[in-house]
Parts: structure tokens; C-alpha cells; sequence
């Protein structure tokens, strides 16, 4: 039995009294999927690949070949059923090839066109701005935040309403927090409380100037999750430590190949859940979250991760799904949001000369 997702790996059947059924469909298919407990299809797609998947298409297609190929039984069509239903993303094996494979071929290219990586990563960079702030605030949509981000339309926001103007301020702080987070991952240095706080002020120094660059001081909770984070006498401590983990296995990380490449993106999730999970901040927990999960990705080269607004739900849901001693679901959808992204700059780098 799965502890807490009511879902017995022999039988993939509700054994507790949830909330709903859907849900515990739902909570336990995704544990047994993170955690190998799924049988494999005649072809050597996981059924993860099957349930895990956000794409109606090739979930009513491996569905339909696990149903006569693989000779699942009439029980099984309410799961199957769930396919569509399931709300974040586990590639196939052949997607998970194709990620590294798409990784090393830009890497290489690249590297011997320094100017294309930075121009890569600049426009990247600023897709990044748009899409984490456009999930923390869908009121401002990205079209607007790509007109402030371009410098266009009315020079004064805060002149639109206060709201309009602090999502200006702080578009153009994450913007500005992101190249310092370059040069310091240029530079290898450790991820520290000094350095969460820095990415937090950078962001908030306008819109919240009391509150830029310090930790909560009060009990917060998520919207929208059960989740409740530590008391803030704690924030230190617990950041302190797992930072520590983080740094010590990141660093020791050397020359990046096939072998280690999910290595990085597992302490990526890692360090991105850290922060979402002690939430430090009165606001702007998930900008930093993020940055700080990129931030890991940069150290050793790899290019951004863009997590787009198109995915909200998905990653939230990642994220619920998430504990500090296990972040898979998130490392789950960081592969697939990592396959997305690159597979945006793989154009560029073929019209190279």
C-alpha cells in the first residue's frame, strides 16, 4: 500500500476513504507512476507514459494498445478512463532520449558559438520573466507583460492602477534578478540564504520595499493546497540545511554526460520544491522557487527551463504532489517543461552559419 494515496500497487484500486474517488484515482495512479509500480506495455512504454500524459492524442492511442496489445482486463478501463484526466506530464522513454539527445546536439553547437548560446539564453531569460510572473497573477496576461518587458505602451503604469505599475516593477526586477543569477552561476557560487534573499529583493525592492529581501514573519498558507508551511522560526534552519545537500552533491557533479544529465534536473526539482515548500516570503514564493531551480540548472551549463503559463495547473499539481524527501512528480514535469523549451530554441541554432 502506498502510504497516504489509497491506492494498492497490485490491484491500482481505492483502498482508503478519500475525498473523492476521482481524486484517489487520481493521487494514487500518479505515486504508482513516479514510482515504477505501473506494469510496462507490450512495446516498453511505461504505463506512466499512458496515465501521465496531458496529450489526448497519444493518451487515447496508448490507452487503446494497452486494452488489446497488452490484454488489460474490463476492470481496468475506469483508470484507463482516467488517462485524460491525470494532470501532470511523464515522457515516454523515446521522449526521455529525445531530451538528451536534444540537450547534448545544442550544447555542442553552442559551444562553439558562444554569442548563440547568449543570445539562447537571453531569449529565454525573458520568456522566463513573462511565464513566472504570468503564473503567480493571471489578471495580467502576457501580452501585457511583454509590452512592459519590451519598454512599450505608457511609460508610467502605476498611472493604469497600482497593480498594473507593481507588475511592471517586478517583471522588470525578475528580469534584472535573472542576469545577476547568470553571472553568479558563471562564477559557481554555492547556493545560500544570502542568495535567496538577493533574488527576492531584486524582484520586490519597488512593489515591496518592507518587505524585499527578508523572510516571513508570521504563519502563511498556499491557496489552493493543503499544504502548510513551516513556522518562520524554522525558515533558516530548514533552507540552511537542505541548501547545504543541494551544494554538496551539485558541486560534485563534474563533466555533464548521458550518465549524470537527469542528475542535474533531479537536484533542480529538488532545490525548486525547497522553496516552494518552507515558502520564506510573505509574496513571490514562486518566482524564487523557480529562479532557484534554474539557478541550480545554470551552474553546470544547462540552458534555462521555462516553465509557460500553458502548464499552471500541471505544475501546481506536480508540486502538490511533492514531499522534501521526495520530489519526483516535480522532476517528472521539469523533464517534459525542459523538452518543451528546448525544442522552442532548436530552430535558432539551425539557421547558424
Amino acid at each position: 500500500m502506498y502510504p497516504g494515496c489509497g491506492v494498492d500497487a497490485a490491484g491500482i484500486r481505492p483502498s482508503c476513504n478519500p475525498r473523492s474517488e476521482s481524486q484517489s484515482l487520481r493521487h494514487g495512479l500518479k505515486y504508482a507512476v513516479c514510482h515504477g509500480a505501473m506494469p510496462l506495455s507490450a512495446e516498453g512504454t511505461s504505463f506512466g507514459a499512458v496515465v501521465g500524459s496531458v496529450r489526448p492524442t497519444q493518451a487515447n492511442h496508448a490507452a487503446e494498445r494497452l486494452r488489446y496489445d497488452a490484454g488489460a482486463p474490463a476492470s481496468c478501463e475506469p483508470y484507463l478512463r482516467e488517462c485524460q484526466k491525470l494532470s501532470f506530464v511523464i515522457l515516454t522513454a523515446r521522449e526521455r532520449e529525445e531530451l538528451s539527445d536534444t540537450f547534448f546536439r545544442l550544447r555542442a553547437i553552442s559551444r562553439g558559438n558562444p554569442i548563440a548560446f547568449a543570445e539562447a539564453q537571453t531569449a529565454l531569460r525573458c520568456l522566463k520573466a513573462v511565464h513566472s510572473n504570468a503564473i503567480e497573477d493571471k489578471r495580467v496576461d502576457r501580452i501585457f507583460l511583454q509590452v512592459m518587458l519590451h519598454g512599450a505602451g505608457i511609460q508610467d503604469k502605476g498611472a493604469i492602477s497600482r497593480h498594473y505599475g507593481n507588475a511592471h516593477t517586478e517583471l522588470r526586477g525578475q528580469e534584472k534578478m535573472l542576469r545577476v543569477m547568470e553571472a553568479n552561476a558563471a562564477e559557481r557560487t554555492p547556493l545560500s540564504i544570502s542568495l535567496v534573499l538577493e533574488m527576492h529583493r531584486h524582484i520586490f525592492q519597488e512593489s515591496m520595499p518592507d518587505n524585499a529581501g527578508r523572510f516571513r514573519t508570521g504563519e502563511v498558507r498556499i491557496k489552493g493546497m493543503e499544504h502548510r508551511p513551516c513556522h518562520h522560526s524554522k525558515i533558516t534552519q530548514i533552507l540552511h540545511q537542505h541548501l547545504q545537500s543541494i551544494n554538496a552533491r551539485l558541486f560534485e557533479i563534474g563533466s555533464i554526460d548521458s550518465t549524470n544529465f537527469s542528475d542535474v534536473l533531479r537536484l533542480s526539482a529538488e532545490a525548486h520544491y525547497l522553496v516552494a515548500c518552507v515558502h520564506p516570503f510573505e509574496d513571490g514564493n514562486g518566482r524564487v522557487a523557480r529562479a532557484i531551480g534554474d539557478y541550480v540548472m545554470l551552474v553546470p551549463g544547462y540552458f534555462y527551463d521555462v516553465i509557460m503559463m500553458d502548464y499552471r495547473d500541471i505544475y501546481l499539481d506536480a508540486i502538490s504532489e511533492c514531499t522534501l524527501s521526495d520530489t519526483t512528480p516535480l522532476f517528472k514535469f521539469l523533464e517534459f517543461s525542459y523538452l518543451e523549451t528546448l525544442k522552442r530554441i532548436s530552430g535558432f541554432f539551425e539557421i547558424l552559419d
